[in-house]
């Protein structure tokens, strides 16, 4: 990543994430660009035996150097991370 921080300009292709992709990778490489804590996903949870439901944040956090030109993402049909039913 300190390699690409030389442009202004950084493109991530999305369009081909195996498996929906990996949050913990996710964080790593948002974490680059993200210059203080910041909310990343929402999680939700049926508990169905209950009838009541789990509900938290998922923070993203700065980590190492913080790119701080412009950022343009390429997502498709499928990019990102989605329930399986």
């Amino acid at each position: 990543m300190d390699s690409l921080f030389l442009h202004q300009n950084i493109i991530i292709d999305l369009t081909e994430t195996p498996s929906d992709g990996n949050s913990t990778v996710a964080r790593a490489i948002m974490g680059r660009f993200a210059n203080k804590p910041l909310p990343f996903q929402v999680h939700e949870f049926d508990e169905k035996e209950y009838q009541t439901k789990r509900h938290w944040i998922e923070w993203v956090t700065p980590r190492k150097k913080i790119f701080n030109g412009n950022v343009y993402a390429l997502v498709g049909h499928w990019t990102g991370n989605r329930e399986k039913l």
